[in-house]
């Protein structure tokens, strides 16, 4: 992947945070049911509920530029190879 090392180096960076993000949402359920739920303390609940929402996005969002870093690191490769064949047979 030589010219993509940036590429080649982001989309694995941020499929890792995406996981990590998606990893944490259990804690979160844990503590709600824990502290929440044990004391009945709706205000913790629905706070532990927008801090889930908010890892969600940010988890999303870290994939969508996974995505986006791989596909272009891809498509790049692909069509460098591709015009080599091209020239090699011209």
């Amino acid at each position: 992947m030589k010219g993509y090392e940036k590429e080649s180096f982001l989309a694995p960076l941020f499929k890792m945070l995406e996981a990590t993000f998606e990893l944490i949402v259990p804690l979160v359920v844990a503590r709600i049911m824990d502290i929440g739920i044990k004391n009945q303390d709706n205000v913790y609940i629905w706070h532990q509920c927008v801090i889930m929402v908010l890892l969600g996005v940010i988890g999303l969002a870290c994939s969508l530029i996974a995505q986006y870093f791989s596909a272009k690191a891809a498509i790049m490769s692909k069509r460098e190879s591709l015009l080599f064949v091209i020239l090699e047979t011209s």
